[in-house]
């Protein structure tokens, strides 16, 4: 047989194949079909192999085993509104149509959220909740056309993106094909992820990592009142200042939305929405919330808008005008169509202040490459869209606006900011990743690609930049499997032997005295990890320094355990090789402030409360709320993923770093993410390295978003009168408009270890009675901070729930003080024995019938109970102090600790099956030895293995003290 002959016949028996998995109908390979699959909303075209609709997870799984078996390549394709070739099939590969997978499968309120299929629309979603009284607030432009799976792709952003984020803070947890066509769940259905966030890394890596088959979302309830206003203006330039002066008076609108002239004319001679022709430009702003504060904020804006010169500012007088301009704004792309056969999106972002600049420059490149240019922009997170406009038809346009649009990108990274903040790489920006990342930052998210698919099969040719093969510092796919570190390989068990030490402690202390100074080894330290004694302990005084340390531990073989100011010591299992003691805290400094871009960069030794009391010095508010945040680091922070009672306002720490620095096991420096609101350049290892546990590499410095000052804080404490009364408050609070920035319910003990802690630091619960500051009953605290008019309506509505003692009022200060101190009541960080410490992490509604089980089960196990419920973040923290009766606490007897571990072991059941996972966070030692920490993070675990083995192929970092036992 001719080998052209055995292809055909190869060909025919894949079709045949295909159709008997999907049905013959399902299944295109005839051109003129496969040419309606050959280009997406970018220039380039590519003819597919084979079109194949799938309707089912099942489907789904089963065409992709048969595609890895043939070694054919495969794309997702949803929309097809992808403007960077995303969606494109490069190397004949075989596009799957995702478009009939379109349900609501739950819409789950008392959770506030949604399980959907990947092929709806976006702006489906929102209209089956509309109904409810909820949203889904991401809305790409295109919402009409786009897909969810393609949002998920994409991390899509849209005009609400500057309060509300990107898609990636509302996707809880994603179902996934691999690309040998394994399913399983990544995250879940409650916040926050066991093991590496592989939902956050998952969303934005533009259907290259595998096959999104369903989502959970997270859903909002609707605005009580939205106001929108138009400013018309001079500039660009006084639209910008606009924006700072707003951002600068502590105001956080829903949008800031700008339009240059050419794109305003283009949008009234298509749709004549009432925009005036006459402007330089318009700045489109819109409130949302609570309907108390809202004309206060209005006027506010009105105000600042009149004192930038603006010719007029007009507020919408109802629903019809604002729908126009939202009309407009969101039909703007397909308006300029009006003006030229076509148009590229160069898709950057920069720092909000660098927009004038950066649009002047635009407007140069254009004139060099007698391109027009017509603009639309994210002016809240400064994203900008200068749409390129040429024809298509003529080779010497092709060049000249492929030439161009590359050069307006490195302007944005010029300025401080990337190459795509919201449309992707694609096949567009690949030549640009170099232009954000060096050779060792991208060999790093090649890790990434390789480990979810090592035979490149899925979406080849997109995101990064020539092949993303298997780095030196790897090991490659087949070694990993010959490894034992294949999916589904039994998780190694937490350390019960003595742990492994390097033979020659001294020889080690003299290499790193003459490597780093003998100021910087601390050869008697006196820290413990589990009550396991650190052999061996080095400062670095600076990232070079790390690198030398752990590119000799990786030559050596050395276990390093990594930590900051030591708050989380005792997290984790015990290490299964100690040889090193690798402390932080003297990196230091800030690399940049910048308070009008909302922006901070802090080494990784800075402690919380250093870096807030610099956000603080500048106005503005770090929105981070972890535990002892006198000690704890920035660095030990991110990679533990600690938030606390604010983190229901603040969103979790996915929601507010923008960016690290890193170095990895063999001593490489690498940077991922950047310091604008939105960037979807590459892959998002910065999701990855947040709650890593420094299984990945060491945290050398963290970006952060800073949030404007609120111009009113208030804390309610609210005596109940039983945690089920907390409940049924917390969910009222919940289900209405209100937004609290914190919602915990606390047992009395745990109100009398507040105390305490408000003792200790000097600070007493000014304002709230005696008797409900000595632990008496359970307390609901209430945090609200905002606009003075909207806390003082939440602060009212609130209060009507109680018709004889009304709830005590803390403000300001006063409210911050009591909230930084419930963040110091537990267990004393690096005391052995001070406590035991759990958190339950579960769907919202779940909380409360885990917390009485704890409560009761403790009772009658005789285990003295502190409960705290983080009614907003489903969280419930647990703290047993000794024994019941003991003055101190201690160490169990040698019968207290099977008990003790029995009760976990049943908590943590009861944590799964109701959709969640229960940690130990401290005092691991009062538990059986050999208890896991972490427990069972499910068929995820295979994939996270794969990622940590091409990190840290030789184990260096955290060994055994992670998830799964890495």
């Amino acid at each position: 047989m001719l080998a052209s002959q055995w292809a055909e016949a190869m060909a025919d028996s894949l079709v045949r194949e295909l159709r008997a998995i999907v049905g013959r109908r399902n299944v295109l390979d005839a051109t003129v079909d496969l040419q309606t699959y050959e280009y997406d909303a970018y220039l380039e075209r590519s003819l597919p192999r084979l079109v194949v609709f799938v309707h089912s997870t099942a489907e789904v799984s089963a065409v992709v085993r048969l595609l890895a078996r043939e070694g054919v390549p495969f794309v997702p394709r949803g929309g097809g509104t992808n403007i960077s070739g995303g969606a494109i099939a490069l190397h004949k590969a075989v596009v799957l149509e995702m478009g009939r997978m379109n349900r609501v499968l739950e819409i789950d309120l008392p959770n506030q959220r949604m399980l959907v299929q990947p092929g709806i629309f976006n702006l489906d979603i929102s209209t089956a909740l509309e109904p409810l009284g909820y949203y889904y607030a991401p809305d790409p432009a295109s919402q009409k056309a786009c897909s969810l799976g393609g949002n998920v792709a994409e991390n899509a952003g849209g005009p609400h993106c500057f309060k509300y984020g990107v898609t990636s803070n509302h996707v809880l947890g994603i179902e996934v094909v691999l690309p040998d066509g394994e399913v399983v769940w990544l995250g879940g259905r409650s916040h926050g992820s066991l093991g590496f966030d592989l939902t956050g890394v998952f969303v934005g890596s533009e259907g290259t990592l595998g096959v999104a088959t369903a989502a959970i979302l997270r859903v909002l309830r609707k605005p009580e009142a939205v106001k929108t206003l138009l400013a018309v203006c001079g500039s660009i330039e006084e639209g910008g200042h606009i924006v700072s002066a707003i951002v600068a008076a502590g105001l956080v609108p829903a949008t800031l939305e700008m339009m240059d002239n050419r794109t305003i004319n283009a949008v009234e001679e298509s749709m004549a929405c009432g925009f005036p022709r006459e402007a330089a430009a318009v700045l489109l702003i819109e409130l949302d919330g609570l309907l108390e504060g809202m004309d206060e904020m209005a006027e506010q804006i009105v105000a600042i808008c009149r004192a930038n010169g603006v010719q007029d500012v007009r507020v919408a007088q109802d629903e019809a005008e604002r729908a126009a301009l939202w009309k407009g704004r969101k039909g703007a792309f397909g308006a300029i169509s009006r003006l030229a056969p076509n148009y590229l999106v160069a898709d950057g972002t920069v720092p909000r202040t660098e927009l004038p600049e950066a649009l002047r420059r635009v407007a140069e490149i254009g004139c060099r490459y007698d391109l027009n240019v017509a603009s639309v922009f994210h002016a809240g997170d400064g994203n900008l869209h200068p749409l390129l406009l040429f024809d298509s038809r003529k080779e010497e346009d092709r060049k000249s606006v492929m030439a161009a649009g590359l050069e307006v990108l490195r302007v944005c990274v010029d300025l401080g900011g990337t190459v795509s903040g919201e449309h992707g790489i694609g096949i567009e920006k690949l030549d640009a990743m170099r232009l954000v990342f060096d050779e060792a930052d991208l060999r790093a998210q090649a890790f990434v690609k390789d480990a979810f698919d090592p035979r490149g099969l899925c979406n080849p040719g997109k995101v990064l930049p020539g092949p993303a093969a298997p780095p030196e510092a790897g090991a490659s796919a087949s070694a990993a499997e010959a490894a034992g570190a294949n999916r589904g390989a039994e998780a190694p068990k937490a350390a019960k032997t003595p742990v492994e030490h390097y033979p020659a402690g001294d020889r080690l202390a003299d290499r790193l005295a003459t490597l780093l100074g003998e100021e910087r080894v601390d050869r008697r330290p006196t820290v413990a990890i589990h009550d396991i004694p650190a052999p061996l302990g080095v400062f670095p005084a600076d990232e070079d320094q790390l690198s030398a340390i752990l590119a000799l531990a990786n030559r050596e073989g050395l276990g390093v355990c990594v930590a900051g100011g030591g708050t989380k010591l005792g997290w984790g299992n015990r290490p299964g090789r100690f040889d090193l003691l690798l402390r932080t805290r003297d990196l230091r400094g800030f690399s940049h402030v910048d308070a009008d871009n909302l922006s901070l960069s802090a080494a990784a030794g800075m402690t919380i409360a250093e870096v807030r009391a610099r956000a603080a010095s500048v106005g503005r508010v770090l929105p981070l709320d972890p535990q002892w945040p006198g000690f704890a680091t920035i660095g030990g922070v991110t990679a533990t993923a600690d938030q606390g009672a604010r983190g229901a306002g603040f969103g979790g720490l996915r929601d507010v770093v923008l960016g690290v620095r890193a170095v990895l096991a063999d001593g490489s420096v690498v940077k991922f993410g950047g310091r604008t609101m939105k960037n979807v350049t590459g892959y998002d290892v910065t999701k990855l390295f947040i709650g890593s546990f420094g299984a990945l590499g060491v945290l050398t410095e963290v970006t952060f978003r800073l949030l404007p000052r609120p111009g009113k804080q208030a804390l309610m404490v609210i005596p109940l009168t039983s945690l089920g009364q907390g409940g049924e408050l917390a969910a009222q609070i919940i289900d209405s408009h209100l937004q609290p920035l914190a919602l915990e319910v606390i047992s009395p003990a745990c109100v009398r270890a507040v105390s305490v802690a408000a003792a200790e630091a000097g600070t007493l619960l000014g304002g709230v009675e005696t008797d409900i500051a000595d632990g008496e009953s359970w307390l609901l605290l209430a945090a609200f901070a905002g606009h003075p008019a909207t806390v003082g309506r939440s602060v009212r509505e609130v209060s009507g729930r109680f018709e004889t003692r009304p709830p005590a009022v803390l403000e300001d200060e006063r409210a911050e003080s009591v909230l930084d101190t419930l963040a110091n009541a537990g267990p004393k960080p690096m005391v052995s024995g001070s406590g035991l410490a759990l958190r339950a992490s579960l769907p919202l509604r779940e909380a409360w019938a885990f917390a009485e089980a704890a409560v009761s089960g403790a009772e009658a196990a005789g285990f003295p109970l502190a409960c705290r419920i983080g009614a907003a973040r489903g969280t419930v923290d647990l703290t047993i102090l000794g024994r019941a009766g003991a003055a101190e606490p201690e160490a169990p007897s040698a019968g207290t600790a099977p008990l003790l571990g029995d009760f976990v072991s049943g908590l943590r059941g009861r944590a799964v099956a109701a959709g969640g996972h229960l940690v130990v966070r401290d005092g691991l030692t009062l538990l059986p030895l050999g208890f896991d920490a972490w427990g069972d993070p499910g068929p995820s675990v295979g994939l996270m293995r794969r990622i940590k083995d091409r990190f840290d192929p030789h184990g260096v970092l955290n060994p055994r003290r992670y998830v799964g036992g890495m």
